[in-house]
């Protein structure tokens, strides 16, 4: 309901912004759990990676400074120098080697191990420097013995230290690198998570904007067509303040003015079939009333007709009497005239219409 109350322009909006919300967010993860990976790499290639390479050059140094020392006290008085000499280079390769394995140490434990490394070396050192002396002065027994006693126990020590110091970053390495894979898993594991879910909230959100699209257009459309054959009497019910609901407020009003129209139609039919009634009454009337005077009028005819008839007899009555009168007035006449001639009256003959 609350989606039909927005505009489809600003739902259209909201969806591709929570789109864009989702993709910063799958972005989002995908840099996270990369950085992840990458911490975890840079713990394995900044510091044990080469830690491991400045121990195995530590070891190699410490391989090559004994064997130049028994080199040292074997070799007669004209092989000392080189042998002097070759310890002096290999002494400045191990001081590289410590100072770098010693900035990769970044824990109490790893200084810890180091400086007990250290604190063997130097007693190897110490002991080393009097075998040193010792055959340059030529007390080449007292070296020997040195040598073959406490510098090998000593050797033995520091050997033992840097193992151990080997093993450490061994096992720190091999943390590293299994922290990493655990990384990459989790960051597997994460984005597939993270897709997953970005696509389930996709298919939901598309298909809330579907629905709330489609569905009151195919309303809308079944409102037209149902008005569109003429059925008018179903009430349409409007929910919310989108395009769709306008389209159906304007067919509810559409369907109300059809409705106020053929009202105003069917009055108007009832009032014309009353106005017909009375116009079928009044034109049975007019009728009858024509009948009755064509009657009247056949009467009259007829009693003019026998008027006229009477008149003509009338008529000819008054012309018989005229005549007869005309004869009477003539026999008058001549009567006086006779009698003023003094002739015998003759008796008067009256008209056979007096008679």
């Amino acid at each position: 309901m609350l989606l039909r109350n927005m505009k489809i322009g600003k739902r259209a909006g909201c969806f591709f912004t929570t789109l864009a919300v989702l993709i910063l967010s799958m972005g989002g993860v995908a840099v996270y759990e990369t950085q992840r990976m990458d911490s975890a790499t840079d713990e394995i290639r900044v510091n044990w990676l080469p830690a491991m390479i400045a121990l195995n050059g530590i070891s190699s140094s410490l391989a090559q400074e004994r064997a130049a020392t028994l080199r040292a006290a074997l070799e007669d008085s004209s092989g000392e120098g080189t042998s002097l000499h070759l310890l002096g280079s290999i002494e400045d390769t191990l001081r590289n080697s410590l100072n770098s394995y010693e900035s990769t140490i970044d824990g109490p434990q790893d200084r810890n191990l180091f400086n007990a490394f250290l604190e063997a070396r130097k007693q190897y050192t110490d002991l080393q420097l009097q075998v040193l002396a010792n055959i340059n002065e030529g007390r080449m027994t007292q070296a020997k013995q040195q040598i073959s006693g406490p510098l090998i126990q000593r050797a033995d020590h520091m050997m033992d230290a840097l193992s151990t110091l080997v093993d450490f970053n061994y096992k720190g390495a091999h943390t590293a690198s299994q922290h990493s894979s655990d990384v990459g898993d989790d960051a597997l594991r994460a984005i597939v998570l993270a897709l997953l879910l970005i696509i389930l909230v996709l298919v939901a959100v598309a298909l809330l904007f579907t629905n709330s699209v489609v569905t009151p257009l195919a309303e809308a459309v079944m409102v037209a067509e149902r008005i569109a054959i003429g059925d008018l009497t179903r009430e349409i019910v409007v929910a919310g303040q989108d395009e769709p609901a306008l389209l159906l407020h304007a067919l509810r009003r559409m369907q109300q003015s059809l409705r106020e129209t053929i009202g105003k139609i069917a009055t108007s039919s009832n009032r014309l079939a009353s106005a017909s009634e009375r116009l079928h009454g009044v034109t049975e009337d007019t009728s009858r009333d024509l009948l009755l005077q064509s009657t009247e009028i056949d009467q009259a005819a007829t009693a003019v007709n026998q008027m006229t008839s009477a008149v003509e007899e009338v008529a000819s009555n008054a012309v018989s009497t005229a005549e007869a009168s005309q004869d009477a007035d003539q026999t008058t006449r001549d009567g006086q005239d006779q009698r003023s001639n003094g002739w015998p009256t003759a008796p008067t003959k009256l008209p056979a219409c007096w008679m």
